[in-house]
């Protein structure tokens, strides 16, 4: 017979351990000379995508909040977007510019992973700037 654990309990150990896997994330973000990006993309088909903006984020690139990551951008008043498109897709890299994560991506208002500053149908305009609005992991 296996023990149950009870509602209270089994939610402290899954938070716990939430939480020690996304300071592990945090830490692994933050490794290597530069500092974390997230590549924001058109589409998610690497055949055929194009880079939209390079968001960087702050050293180090974000905090616990609960048990979930916070990320944040190392400038608050935003990224330069390189082209004009709708941001589908982001791949966040490390310090080193080693692939840790990829994700949705979507207007504030959207349903995206990510959401970031744009028009309400989604559109990033080459020359403009693009701030995380919600960067929520995990």
């Amino acid at each position: 017979m296996a023990w149950t654990l009870t509602t209270p309990h089994n939610t402290a150990r899954t938070t716990a351990a939430q939480a020690a896997a996304n300071a592990k994330t945090l830490q692994l973000a933050d490794a290597g000379a530069g500092p974390s990006t997230l590549q924001i993309y058109d589409t998610q088909d690497a055949g055929t995508r194009q880079k939209l903006a390079t968001i960087t984020l702050a050293k180090p690139c974000g905090q616990l909040v609960g048990a979930q990551i916070q990320l944040t951008q190392a400038d608050p008043t935003g990224d330069l977007v390189q082209t004009t498109g709708v941001p589908t897709w982001a791949e966040w890299l490390d310090g080193g510019g080693q692939l840790l994560a990829s994700c949705t991506v979507s207007a504030e208002g959207g349903d995206g992973d990510l959401k970031i500053s744009s028009r309400a149908d989604g559109q990033i305009f080459a020359g403009g700037f693009i701030t995380l609005e919600e960067g929520l992991i995990g």
